[in-house]
């Protein structure tokens, strides 16, 4: 899988770095891959070993088991080029039609690091934002990247297909685990509402976050009501499938 993501990029970029273990074999010798071993195991805090050990004008985010399609580079490229955002987000599913949350919400645009990409003014953005204020990234890196995103405010969502994504079922996680991991993100993005100058995207992508990771750690009726506050998010889809996976109880 690492050896098919690699290759799927190759062609389409000058350089390529992977963040691994140590004693890894990819099996790859070229001189654009970049090997670097660590012993860090969570995934968001390899990306950031990744960025800053390089520096370029665009950064492509790969998942090991993700793919690149043939025009996917040049396609951002032309994004970026274009003044249309220093961050790029693609999303088959997005309706121009509706807010960023709204989006978020109903297709799911936050969840596939692959489809995530870049420029160099971005990336410093970044770096910076997480010093600043300490935000852990070891846990839903992806929804930590998208929120800082929107606060950077120069965003652009791609509505189209340029990376093939290996979908994961829910499933595959044990339950207890699963809402440790739930618990876990909504934890960070506590501490993301204490920041006082998120713009109001961001805030409200942020407490929306908080409020569902906090009611899928701990379904209880009060974080329910929580949830369905704002009475705009669609909450049913949200149970059904918590429901389905890990059998909680549902709060009376």
């Amino acid at each position: 899988m690492v050896s098919k993501a690699i290759n799927s990029a190759m062609n389409q970029v000058d350089g390529i770095v992977v963040v691994g273990s140590p004693g890894r074999n990819l099996e790859i010798e070229d001189e654009k891959v970049t090997f670097i071993q660590s012993q860090i195991s969570d995934v968001g805090k390899r990306y950031f070993i990744g960025l800053e050990k390089i520096d370029a004008d665009y950064y492509f985010l790969l998942d090991y088991d993700d793919i690149f399609l043939s025009n996917k580079v040049n396609a951002l490229k032309r994004v970026f080029e274009n003044g249309k955002g220093g961050a790029a987000k693609e999303s088959e599913y997005y309706n121009p039609s509706l807010n960023y949350i709204s989006n978020v919400i109903r297709n799911r645009i936050d969840w596939h690091i692959s489809e995530y990409s870049f420029d160099a003014d971005f990336k410093k953005y970044l770096l910076k934002f997480v010093e600043k204020y300490s935000i852990p990234t070891h846990v839903s890196f992806d929804k930590i990247l998208f929120a800082i995103m929107l606060n950077y405010g120069n965003m652009h969502v791609v509505n189209s297909k340029l990376t093939e994504i290996v979908s994961h079922g829910d499933s595959r996680m044990h339950a207890k685990r699963k809402r440790k991991f739930y618990s876990e993100t909504y934890k960070v993005f506590e501490k993301f509402k204490s920041i006082p100058d998120l713009n109001q995207s961001c805030r409200q992508y942020v407490e929306y976050t908080y409020d569902l990771n906090r009611y899928l750690s701990e379904p209880t009726r009060e974080n329910y009501e929580h949830l369905l506050a704002s009475g705009k998010y669609p909450i049913p889809l949200y149970k059904r499938l918590y429901y389905k996976y890990y059998s909680i109880m549902k709060p009376e």
